[in-house]
């Protein structure tokens, strides 16, 4: 998909995809497994971060996020969801580009 189709489906993809049952075990078995390799010292580069739910969720566990996506809609709703959160920084980016 470009990044114009995710800017068009970023307001409905929490409800489509983080939310639904497959996107709820992907995200599980990530956590399990990755979450035990940071501690409060690291500094974490998110590629494709979407809405961000995966960078608040990391967030509470590093020093720092630098969570991108190459849509611009998609990014707008990481930083509606990120206001409280000091340690997270969100930049729209192709992938190719980093």
């Amino acid at each position: 998909m470009q990044a114009a189709s995710f800017d068009n489906y970023a307001q409905q993809y929490d409800d489509h995809f983080t939310f639904s049952p497959v996107g709820l075990m992907q995200r599980k078995a990530v956590y399990r497994n990755l979450l035990p390799l940071l501690n409060s010292e690291s500094n974490v580069l998110e590629i494709n971060c979407g809405t961000g739910y995966d960078a608040l969720e990391i967030g509470k566990y590093v020093q720092h996020v630098l969570a991108t996506d190459a849509s611009t809609k998609m990014v707008e709703q990481c930083k509606v969801k990120s206001t409280s959160a000091a340690n997270l920084s969100f930049k729209v980016a192709l992938i190719q580009d980093l």
